[in-house]
């Protein structure tokens, strides 16, 4: 026999609501008319490209939202809301990675088709896309780098274990509390791909302010030795790196279900509301 703290077998199932789908279906040509109404009013394809990738993390902006309203412990309403800003803001900036590849792609067959004798025309408006989705992937990746370390750091101040996964945008839109929907846990490949990102930038600055401050000291590093360790250093120290910081994760920050989030906790029930007192005159009446 189960015990209470055991997950039902239908607490582990995808359903989705007909609200759901029907939302969830009518959000994307939203947002698709509004990047083509921005297209149309500001001829900046760039700018409309930036909301055409919004709409891939616009759930787990919501639920980011949902959690931190709902959420009955404040200060785990507050680290999940920065984990799942942190997911849409990456689904956003991997949006714009693939919508620059595609771009780009197409533009490339488009030119290798062309008539043979006829110039290369450029694509003001293609090249402007690729340009805004590609700066929207930077601007997004960069971002994500900054919400991991917020994320993790107010994580081990509250002890927040986190759980993210597709189920608890189902969980929002069912008004499920605890959130219990959903299999698999992608909190800890949000989390590492923030960390990486970031080490990635700062790992070279660091080691270029090092041989900068040897100069000043009248010691210079040779500019081989300078190659050899910017490069030992991304193939050796990075994935060390990685690899504890993920062991680190799974161990620390990283639930292995949903109960180990949210806990089985319910909503506690609302206060109620207090009668005013009777007025004198109507009491007077009664008597």
């Amino acid at each position: 026999m189960a015990s209470d703290t055991e997950p039902m077998e239908s607490d582990l199932t995808d359903g989705t609501t007909p609200q759901s789908s029907w939302v969830s279906w009518l959000t994307m040509p939203l947002l698709l008319l509004l990047g083509w109404v921005v297209y149309e009013v500001t001829m900046l394809p760039g700018l409309a490209a930036l909301f055409m990738c919004l709409k891939f993390g616009w759930a787990d902006f919501r639920t980011a939202f949902w959690l931190r309203r709902t959420d009955p412990n404040k200060p785990r309403g507050r680290a999940c809301f920065w984990m799942y800003l942190t997911s849409g803001v990456w689904k956003v900036a991997i949006m714009g990675f693939v919508m620059a590849m595609l771009v780009a792609i197409l533009y490339a067959v488009q030119q290798k088709n062309r008539p043979l004798g006829q110039p290369i025309q450029r694509e003001q408006s293609a090249e402007q896309l690729a340009i805004g989705a590609t700066l929207t992937m930077l601007a997004g990746f960069g971002i994500c780098s900054v919400l991991t370390v917020r994320t993790i750091l107010i994580g081990r101040r509250y002890r927040v274990r986190y759980w993210l996964s597709s189920g608890t945008h189902r969980d929002r839109v069912q008004r499920n509390w605890p959130p219990k929907l959903g299999r698999h846990n992608h909190a800890a490949t949000i989390l590492i791909t923030g960390i990486t990102l970031g080490t990635v930038v700062i790992l070279p600055m660091s080691l270029a302010i090092v041989f900068s401050l040897a100069d000043r000291m009248n010691a210079p590093v040779p500019m081989n030795i300078q190659g050899f360790v910017y490069i030992g250093s991304l193939l050796l120290i990075l994935p060390l790196f990685i690899m504890i910081t993920m062991d680190w994760l799974r161990k620390r920050m990283v639930a292995e279900h949903p109960i180990e989030c949210w806990g089985t906790d319910p909503l506690p029930d609302p206060k109620p509301t207090m009668a005013p007192p009777a007025h004198p005159d109507d009491v007077w009446m009664q008597s």
